[in-house]
């Protein structure tokens, strides 16, 4: 045997291609095609094949690794090749098109195997091309096998979309009931009428009626608690987290508080900065309202925005359309207490999604939520 034959029959790659061991008599017709195998290198990069050209030859992969990228779907990564890994086989022995491009991730070495020279073999030897079919087979099945675990996932993903945007569609439109409703107590005709806080009860009454809904559709999905942020995972840094934030916020309003005292003492009479008088039962009640608020918004409504939109903004539209969604039902207490609303539902809509968690931003809520309202600052404005 030859120099030249040795160096190919030393491939690891095309030994296992041509099913060869150790053991196994190299047939005299395998020399023909190895007579006729080009050896070509492509450094990173460079394309190999093009989806869609016409196929003339197969390639086995020395070493190396390759991108197998489909074009028809806009360039999407669909596939990695390895040392010992060919392809080319389907379209050449189909005389279909290339159904995807491969572009060299590495340095490569692979050895090419044109139609033409193949043909010329397997006319005189057509078991030759049994080989090749029984390549083409395995290959088929462990692509069947993939194809089949890849349409479970996308069943069970499609379903879950689905699921959610029932989920989503059910609180949007509680909200707009919400806002209407709201909308109509606060007309002239109907105040006079209603008892003292009237309003504040019927909040609450939607809310929980909210809830309700939404436990019940969850609990009938596929759905976990988890997927809604009710969970322990990452609580410690969360709390953490919440509590810096919340501070240093209070902290701020505290100091815009003295600052309006000073620049407007006429219409701030009361020069104190809180203002214990403010307390009411309403501030004990927000231990359970803000952690309920938090859920229905962010663990709800943002989680379910977030894998229902699609794109890199996602993670971003999903925090903004939860937060103007929030400062909506705010709107008719107070125009300032809406956009208050909003800029803190960006800050605890970016805290969820770092943690996935709603304890923080239930306890950021809670200090936040109350000590403004201790503040005054609703009354001022």
């Amino acid at each position: 045997m030859n120099e030249f034959y040795e160096n190919l029959l030393s491939s690891n790659s095309l030994r296992s291609f041509f099913s060869l061991n150790e053991e196994r008599e190299i047939p005299k017709e395998l020399y023909l095609i190895l007579d006729r195998i080009k050896t070509r290198h492509f450094t990173p990069g460079e394309r190999i094949i093009r989806e869609g050209d016409k196929a003339d030859s197969l390639f086995i992969i020395e070493n190396g690794q390759a991108d197998v990228i489909s074009e028809s779907s806009g360039g999407v990564l669909i596939g990695q090749l390895n040392s010992g890994d060919f392809f080319g086989e389907v379209a050449l022995l189909t005389g279909k098109t290339r159904t995807a491009s491969i572009v060299a991730k590495t340095d490569m070495t692979v050895y090419e195997i044109f139609k033409d020279d193949l043909e010329q073999v397997t006319k005189s030897h057509p078991h030759i091309i049994g080989t090749l079919l029984q390549k083409l087979y395995d290959r088929l099945k462990v692509s069947y096998l993939s194809l089949e675990e890849k349409n479970e996932e996308l069943k069970k993903m499609n379903k879950i979309r689905t699921e959610l945007a029932s989920l989503f569609t059910s609180i949007v439109l509680l909200i707009t009931s919400y806002t209407f409703i709201l909308g109509l107590l606060s007309t002239e005709a109907i105040v006079r009428h209603l008892p003292e806080q009237s309003s504040y009860f019927i909040s609450r009454i939607i809310e929980v009626t909210t809830l309700a809904l939404v436990v019940k559709i969850i609990r009938n999905s596929s759905l976990s608690w988890k997927d809604f942020g009710l969970t322990l995972s990452g609580a410690k840094k969360s709390i953490m987290e919440s509590l810096v934030i919340s501070l240093a916020i209070m902290g701020i309003l505290a100091l815009a508080k003295y600052a309006l005292i000073v620049a407007y003492p006429d219409k701030i009479p009361d020069k104190r900065i809180i203002v214990w008088e403010y307390f009411d039962y309403t501030y004990v009640t927000y231990l359970v309202v803000a952690p309920l608020q938090e859920f229905i918004t962010r663990g709800v409504v943002q989680s379910s925005l977030e894998r229902l939109l699609v794109g890199r903004s996602k993670v971003v539209l999903s925090i903004i359309i939860t937060s103007l969604l929030f400062g909506s039902l705010h709107v008719f207490a107070s125009i300032y207490l809406a956009l208050a609303a909003v800029v803190t539902g960006w800050l605890w809509g970016w805290m969820y999604y770092r943690h996935k968690n709603l304890i923080g931003i239930s306890i950021s809520h809670f200090l936040i939520g109350n000590f403004t309202g201790l503040l005054g600052l609703w009354v001022i404005f």
